[in-house]
Formats: C-alpha cells, structure tokens, sequence
C-alpha cells in the first residue's frame, strides 16, 4: 500500500481512487484503489511527477487526472502541470502558455474539476486559476473580479 499520501481524485466513472504518494527518490509514485476489489495497486509510469505534496483532481469528461503545482514540504515549490491518463497509464507533462506562479499554494490551496464547465479550477490566496484540457492556457480571475464571469 501507498506510504506518504500527497493527494487523491476519485474516479467516478470506473469507481476508483488515485493517489499520489511521495518517496524519497526521483519520481513521485502513482496509486489506484478499486473499490470493488479492495486493492491498491501501484501503477507508477516514468516520467512522471517530482514526489510532492500538491492537487490532484479528476476529469470525468476527457477521463484524465490533472496535477498542478505543489511543494516537496521543505524548500521547493512548483508551478508545473501534469495530466495522468488513465486510459494509457501514462504521465505526460504540459506546458502551459499562462501557468499560476510557483510558491502560493498552500494548505488553504484546492484544485477541483467542474464537470458542468468542463473545467479545472484552482483556488489560491492570490485568485482563481481556471484550466481547460486540451485548450487555452490557465485563466487567472482575481479576487476582484467581476461577479457572474463564465468559464464557459
């Protein structure tokens, strides 16, 4: 079973959990739970991910996990964005025109999916990122934005 737990997305559409797990090497370790088996599964690709503590969160409608960011707890922070396609079982990473800067997240920091948008949202003490897969860069909608904004 998986060590140090990073973060986890749950998959609704085949009923799994996926983790990633920080260790002490190069690469961070990618975990899954079946749910109806009761078994975790190490399901690390290389590359992959640096080991982090960082969002995760699952798109249901591209069936894709979406990591940005994150920390390794003690002097690195990240700004990087990485998709895990569960199809392929494959780390791949993105390059964003726009990405958030690196260092703001923080244990306040959350990264959720909004299925209804199609769309990644990132909530931060300096704003809110938007992320589209496979589209525009990150969006950036300050607190000071105007109400009623679509990410449509």
């Amino acid at each position: 079973s998986p060590g140090n737990i990073s973060d986890t997305a749950l998959d609704t559409n085949g009923k799994k959990i996926y983790l990633l797990a920080r260790n002490t090497g190069q690469y961070g370790e990618t975990w899954r739970y079946n749910l109806q088996t009761n078994r975790w599964e190490n399901i690390s690709s290389y590359p992959s991910p640096s080991p982090r503590y960082g969002d995760i969160a699952y798109d249901s409608i591209n069936n894709i996990i979406l990591l940005f960011g994150g920390s390794n707890g003690v002097s690195v922070s990240y700004n990087d964005t990485w998709v895990y396609n569960i199809s392929s079982g494959v780390w791949t990473q993105l390059f964003p025109i726009v990405s958030p800067p690196a260092g703001q997240m923080s244990e306040s920091s959350l990264m959720e999916y909004l299925p209804q948008h199609n769309v990644f949202a990132v909530f931060r003490e300096d704003g809110m990122w938007f992320y589209r897969y496979a589209a525009a860069p990150f969006d950036i909608i300050s607190p000071a934005a105007p109400t009623g904004l679509s990410v449509n």
